[in-house]
């Protein structure tokens, strides 16, 4: 009996196959580490200039992220960021990371915790709340008629950095609207 372990969620169960044939290759090479992937993502960006050459001292920063139900690996990321933000000349202080709740509910301090990660009680975090009119700015309405209302943390920054995670169809659609100018 061939047994074969599964990850599955953060656990691993194991599966009993008869007869069955597990390939491997040869060797596996070790990926770069999530510091390494996330300092050179940083040190060269995609279509746009690095931190360095965008923020200046003292400039108020907010971080948009997102919640719980959208795991994008911010407790390594967020970190590695802030650092950055620091080195620029802009303070803990002056940092606020704003939680992209959608209409899901507030996150708890365990979930604020696991998306801060070493940040958490360091930097000003916040939970958006969409049905909040204190915490919107309204900034009229489009061309067809809908209202637009943004944060107002976001809508007071000197700088917004957003983070995540795309799905294919919102690459495609962001690539679409790019290419249109």
């Amino acid at each position: 009996m061939t047994k074969i372990p599964l990850k599955y969620g953060t656990a691993t169960l194991t599966c009993d196959l008869p007869g069955a044939r597990v390939l491997r290759p040869a060797t596996i090479a070790s990926p770069p580490s999530p510091r390494e992937l996330i300092a050179s993502a940083l040190a060269a960006p995609i279509a746009s200039p690095p931190l360095e050459a965008i923020v200046r001292p003292g400039e108020r920063v907010v971080i948009v992220t997102s919640d719980i139900t959208r795991y994008t690996g911010s407790e390594h990321y967020l970190p590695l960021l802030v650092e950055r933000l620091n080195a620029c000349g802009v303070l803990d202080k002056e940092i606020a990371v704003v939680i992209a709740l959608g209409i899901h509910r507030k996150q708890s301090e365990a979930e604020q915790l696991k998306i801060l990660g070493s940040l958490f009680g360091r930097i000003a975090v916040f939970d958006h709340d969409c049905d909040d009119p204190a915490q919107l700015v309204d900034l009229g309405v489009t061309a067809t008629g809908i209202p637009v209302r943004i944060n107002r943390r976001v809508a007071e920054a000197d700088r917004v950095i957003v983070t995540g995670t795309a799905r294919s169809e919102e690459r495609r659609v962001g690539k679409e609207c790019r290419s249109r100018g």
